[in-house]
């Protein structure tokens, strides 16, 4: 399961208690309900059907020499040249 939960749930959560100090319990009213839930649903699923995350010694040296440190002292060993996936 997604770090965002199973569905939009919890991104409509956020939207909605950003907005609120903009427009009031107007975002809990049925047309901005609507609205709001659809760009919740366009960003859950950006996030976890089209968004890859990816590392890698050269595109973030610091965690990569923190890996490298921790897979030797644990004997892991060092860390693949890179690592890619999605948020699942």
């Amino acid at each position: 399961m997604s770090p965002l939960g199973a569905d939009k749930t919890v991104v409509l959560t956020e939207l909605k208690n950003a907005l609120r100090p903009i427009v009031g319990g107007a975002v809990d009213g049925p047309p901005a309900e609507a609205n709001i839930a659809a760009i919740a649903d366009a960003i859950y699923k950006v996030l976890t059907v089209d968004a890859v995350v990816s590392a890698s010694a050269t595109t973030d040296a610091a965690f990569w020499a923190w890996l490298t440190t921790v897979g030797t002292g644990s004997g892991a060993g060092p860390p693949p040249a890179s690592l890619t996936g999605k948020l699942s």
